[in-house]
């Protein structure tokens, strides 16, 4: 059965660094539905080098942030958990079918991580 998305761009196979999506420029690894076997998607299997460009982003991001005011923040963070409630269907799909788990596990997994961005 195949993966149908309401946003089928929530489904990305790639890494998101300074603010882009950077493909995979070496190995990938499959995500497969366990339990049917099939792929779900290819994403990269990133390392070192990936892991330090997103950590030097996220750093060099940072000086940048902390000057935006704290009621700006929270704004802005708060719509981060609308946008993920908003497509808390499609993500839980996504969650069900990489993990195996019913579908309301799934939604609800997601509406717990958005509390935490609520929070």
């Amino acid at each position: 059965m195949p993966l149908t998305l309401s946003r089928p761009g929530l489904l990305r196979s790639a890494n998101f660094i300074a603010g882009e999506w950077r493909a995979a420029t070496g190995p990938t690894l499959d995500v497969t539905d366990p339990a049917t076997g099939a792929r779900i998607a290819q994403v990269p299997d990133s390392g070192a080098d990936e892991a330090r460009s997103a950590v030097d982003a996220a750093h060099a991001a940072f000086a940048d942030w902390r000057k935006v005011p704290a009621k700006q923040r929270s704004q802005i963070i708060k719509r981060w958990n609308d946008l993920v409630m908003a497509n808390q269907d499609d993500l839980g799909k996504l969650v069900s079918r990489e993990q195996g788990k019913p579908l309301a596990e799934g939604k609800g997994e997601i509406a717990y991580a958005a509390s935490y961005l609520q929070w």
